[in-house]
């Protein structure tokens, strides 16, 4: 094991990934600041609950989802249902190749889990007494909490993957939540025959809370045999209880569900189901890198010899190409539209992406990127471009309204001299740059989409 890697046998914050170890390099650090001062198992424990408390509602709340009333003196009800799992899976997922984990010591949370995450976050993110003034983006940057979550393949795999109310048995995963174990709870309410809310003695110390009145307004569709989002109840009790994720006991999810069209909901399923079938794909056996192969852009990965990114050999033939099956495409369907997207082309970004690896780019609502390769296990190569999606309409509008043509009638239009770092980013997440606002203006109040303006690359 990596001398920087710590072993969780032990945690109490982390005891379903016991199995597992979490680096405390630079790059993690990067990603989770408190991981500076932790230097065995007793200090990650501690510090991640101080995080969990502090810095990490102020990010989360605060400056990404923009609730303006933020109390950093008693954040407890400011904690979405196994919050501190998702955290874990997190700093375990991007801990593998640093410490060189196998599949059984690096197993990721279920998606089930994250998308009662994702559905208990955006409850709180309609309290107003929690969360005033929430931004305009805030179900966008949810889904991506979501779709980020749920990434690894084995997320959707029951036996090798971790339930968050393994991890955090106590309060129904709530934490100290009052409001959150009261809301999934509620009497009357589809949850509130749930075990833990009886092993949590929730009748007695819910008695008396006033629960707020929210009107359900997302849906997290996981593609397993037992999962289901298709609860329509709209009373105000269901929808407290609903918002913790619905109930369990059953293996099944009673999401947070709108009355949206047909259309949104079916693209939600197929993104996610794409984005299942590529990690499937990318996920490669414990003896190898991660993502070495179709992902690998000629960028330095740890064990690969470098490579020019900008030669002609490095992406048609990337390292690791035979033993991960991956060849690359001459085109690629976009998901969006009937068109097909050509190495040479300029996409778009619809839903933002946060980076597992390093040759990735992490991505914002309105980037574009000029493809170089595409690749069969749904991900192209690419270089991020200077110019964002809006300039890009605004340009086109300019030459139509001045009579000029465009040759091309596609993305590839004067694309800028190829230069910056080559990285690689699933096709699901963008589009054709032409398609990119009505597919944007499709998406309606529902926001199904997987985005969220957290991205570092905007221009």
């Amino acid at each position: 094991m990596a001398q920087s890697c710590i072993s969780l046998e032990g945690s109490t914050t982390c005891p379903a990934f016991e199995s597992s170890s979490i680096s405390t390099d630079s790059t993690l650090v990067g990603y989770f600041p408190f991981l500076q001062y932790v230097s065995d198992r007793a200090s990650f424990d501690s510090q991640l609950q101080q995080y969990v408390q502090t810095s990490y509602v102020q990010e989360k709340y605060q400056t990404l989802l923009g609730c303006s009333n933020i109390q950093l003196t008693n954040t407890s009800d400011l904690y979405a249902r196994f919050t501190t799992t998702v955290i874990c899976n997190s700093i375990v997922q991007n801990s593998i190749e640093p410490c060189s984990l196998s599949s059984a010591a690096s197993r990721p949370v279920c998606a089930e889990t994250c998308a009662q995450y994702a559905e208990s976050e955006a409850y709180v993110a309609a309290d107003s007494a929690l969360c005033a003034n929430a931004s305009s983006g805030a179900a966008q940057q949810i889904r991506a909490d979501f779709t980020n979550c749920a990434l690894p393949a084995n997320s959707l795999s029951q036996g090798n993957c971790i339930e968050g109310i393994d991890n955090e048995p106590e309060n129904c995963g709530y934490g100290n939540s009052t409001v959150g174990l009261c809301s999934y709870c509620a009497s009357g309410g589809i949850n509130s025959t749930d075990t833990c809310c009886y092993n949590s003695n929730a009748e007695n110390r819910c008695a008396g809370v006033v629960l707020p009145s929210i009107t359900p307004t997302m849906t997290f569709p996981t593609s397993t045999a037992t999962a289901t989002a298709n609860s329509t109840t709209t009373s105000t009790t269901a929808a407290a209880a609903g918002g913790g994720g619905g109930g369990l006991s059953g293996g099944a999810i009673a999401g947070i569900v709108v009355g949206s069209v047909a259309g949104v909901a079916l693209l939600a399923l197929l993104a996610f189901l794409c984005l299942y079938f590529m990690r499937r794909v990318l996920r490669p056996p414990p003896t190898t890198l991660r993502r070495n192969g179709s992902l690998s852009s000629g960028s330095v990965l740890a064990g690969e010899d470098p490579q020019s990114p900008g030669s002609a050999g490095g992406m048609s033939s990337p390292q690791g190409m035979a033993s991960q099956q991956s060849e690359q495409l001459p085109f690629f369907k976009d998901y969006y539209s009937q068109d097909d997207i050509h190495p040479g082309d300029r996409v778009a970004v619809l839903w933002a992406y946060q980076p597992r690896a390093a040759d990735e780019f992490a991505l914002e609502r309105g980037d574009m990127l000029k493809v170089v390769g595409i690749w069969d296990d749904g991900w192209a190569t690419g270089i991020l471009l200077d110019e964002r999606a809006e300039e890009w309409e605004a340009r086109r509008q300019a030459q139509r309204d001045s009579g000029v043509s465009n040759t091309s009638g596609r993305g590839r239009d004067s694309s800028p001299p190829v230069s910056g770092e080559i990285k690689a980013f699933p096709l699901v997440c963008v589009c054709l740059p032409e398609h990119w606002r009505k597919t944007i203006e499709g998406d309606g109040s529902t926001e199904t989409g997987s985005s969220a303006h957290q991205g570092t690359h905007g221009s």
